[in-house]
């Protein structure tokens, strides 16, 4: 069975790993991963990729590639058969691939109107399902939120009872009694014996009432606090989450080899 390589770049080594993880999960055997940290300096020269994919990778991927990783980035190979190399490159773009058309226009190495101008290859493939066994362990494991309501006592507030003192004016009417001295004369006219010339006095003593005030005090009521309960319903409202999946399958068709691929 004929094989070719499928190559993609992408900008971090952890999505890299992810990518061939992926592909070694899905039965690819051959798969490689290049990165500074494999290759050390050389990843900087484009002759390196040259000659690490042949003479198919053209010019500017090289320089794309030798770009990128010196940056940090990273290029997945997958060694795959012919009639697998929609499937192998639908793997490897779910993990972000770069496409090198666009980045190195980025990176100016092309202009826009000279990448325009570069074709994209179709590479024909089977029209039949593409039909691989997985790992029988291999799973995506779900999730799901679930919530429950509870309740706790929190201080709401005080209150307080206080006593103070108020003054306010009254009056009230009382009668007053007085007695005073009157003096009174009527005219006589009669005989008088024994007659006291010595000097003499009589007196009246003279009064008045005058009013005053006491005071007394009675308890008239009395004000005081307790607690009363009382109980209401809240509704809380908030949302959980859930993880579902979709089964999704696919056929494979004649396509185009995405930017970011190059078949050797």
């Amino acid at each position: 069975m004929a094989h070719e390589h499928v190559v993609a770049l992408f900008d971090t080594e952890d999505h890299a790993n992810a990518a061939a993880s992926n592909l070694k999960t899905a039965g690819y055997g051959d798969v490689s991963v290049v990165s500074s940290s494999v290759a050390g300096d050389h990843v900087k020269e484009p002759g390196f990729w040259k000659k690490l994919f042949g003479k198919t990778v053209e010019e500017y991927e090289a320089k794309v590639y030798a770009h990128n990783v010196a940056k940090g980035g990273a290029v997945v190979a997958v060694h795959a058969p012919t009639t697998h190399l929609a499937e192998a490159g639908g793997l490897l773009a779910a993990h972000k691939a770069v496409d090198l058309k666009k980045r190195a226009v980025d990176d100016a190495i092309l202009t826009p109107k000279a990448a325009a101008s570069i074709k994209e290859e179709v590479v024909a493939v089977p029209v039949a399902p593409v039909e691989r066994e997985l790992d029988r362990d291999a799973a995506i494991k779900l999730a799901k939120e679930s919530i429950s309501v509870g309740k706790k006592v929190v201080e709401t507030g005080t209150t307080r009872l206080r006593r103070y003192v108020v003054e306010k004016p009254v009056e009230e009417s009382v009668t007053l009694h007085e007695e005073h001295a009157e003096v009174w004369e009527k005219p006589l006219d009669e005989a008088a014996y024994d007659v006291d010339w010595d000097d003499a006095a009589i007196e009246v003593r003279e009064t008045a009432e005058v009013p005053f005030e006491s005071k007394s005090v009675r308890y008239v009521g009395e004000v005081g606090l307790r607690e009363v309960g009382t109980e209401h319903t809240a509704t809380v409202h908030d949302t959980i989450r859930e993880q579902k999946v979709e089964v999704e399958k696919l056929e494979a068709k004649d396509i185009v080899l995405p930017a970011g691929w190059t078949e050797n």
